[in-house]
């Protein structure tokens, strides 16, 4: 095996969607915390928002993967 067999021609396509959705929810998030107290929500409704967002992810993935199969 080669030294960079962990890119595969086939898969870099996945990796680097993988690799931008990430990094865009990395930045997302920080931003929609600031975005969202300065329109006057409390911190309660902060952590509520933030525990609910990586559950919709969790759920919806699955949802949308079947909807395109």
């Amino acid at each position: 095996p080669t030294t960079a067999s962990f890119l595969h021609r086939n898969h870099i396509f996945l990796k680097l969607h993988y690799f931008l959705y990430f990094s865009a929810f990395g930045m997302l998030i920080p931003i929609l915390t600031i975005t969202l107290r300065s329109r006057g929500l409390s911190n309660t409704e902060l952590s509520y928002i933030n525990t609910i967002i990586p559950f919709i992810v969790f759920f919806t993935n699955p949802l949308c993967g079947f909807i395109a199969d």
